[in-house]
């Protein structure tokens, strides 16, 4: 409580307030221990894609994105999140206004931003989402990867799948590539070592393990 405390009243005094990001449920737009966002206090009400923290009913605070907006609560999910948690407005602290990714600021205006927004959820458009209670909602997300997978697989089949997963949009690989901003022509390298990333990187390769054997025929299929 202190910290939301302290949050409001940075706000209050300041304006604006520059926060370090924690954790991976906003990969690949923001890193851990790289990354940080430019936070404002809300006035009025929030639209759908803005970026906003708030206060869970355990005390944690998240920063996740608005992905629909009802009469008196949002429901909000993190860009590399599969849980939909649903959010008072009163529980919301702070709105986004831009962030620094790799040392450079971007503003939530910026139309390369909103590209990427639009582009990033029509891509995870077949994420199986799953609603949880604010309370109980948390963990990161590798533990659904393999159902997302299965379930994408089943609306655009495997081939589809795969072109999907490696030759992502240019705004998507921008986040991930800052240099691709000023460099576009190199984008077919950087999803080459994209792909040679997911096979070194221990947490990329946990993941690429967890969607190859997602994408395996199962027993089922292949003896029936």
């Amino acid at each position: 409580m202190s910290e939301t405390l302290n949050i409001r009243q940075a706000l209050a005094k300041y304006k604006k307030i520059i926060q370090p990001i924690r954790g991976i449920s906003m990969l690949p737009m923001l890193n851990e221990g790289k990354d940080a966002v430019e936070l404002v206090a809300v006035s009025g009400r929030l639209e759908k894609y803005d970026l906003v923290l708030f206060q869970r009913k355990n005390g944690q605070l998240v920063l996740h994105r608005i992905i629909a907006v009802k009469k008196s609560y949002y429901l909000i999910c993190g860009d590399n999140s599969t849980a939909v948690e649903k959010v008072p407005e009163e529980s919301i602290i702070a709105v986004a206004s831009g962030f620094y990714k790799d040392g450079k600021y971007v503003s939530c205006q910026d139309e390369d931003y909103l590209t990427y927004v639009r582009d990033r959820w029509e891509d995870f458009s077949s994420r199986k989402l799953i609603k949880k209670d604010s309370g109980n909602a948390g963990r990161d997300t590798y533990e659904a990867d393999a159902d997302r997978t299965r379930y994408a697989v089943r609306k655009q089949g495997r081939i589809r799948y795969l072109g999907s997963r490696v030759f992502i949009p240019y705004h998507q690989m921008c986040m991930e590539y800052p240099c691709l901003w000023k460099l576009p022509f190199l984008l077919p390298v950087f999803w080459a070592v994209r792909l040679v990333s997911a096979l070194f990187v221990s947490n990329k390769r946990r993941k690429l393990k967890t969607e190859l054997t997602a994408l395996a025929p199962s027993k089922k299929n292949k003896n029936g």
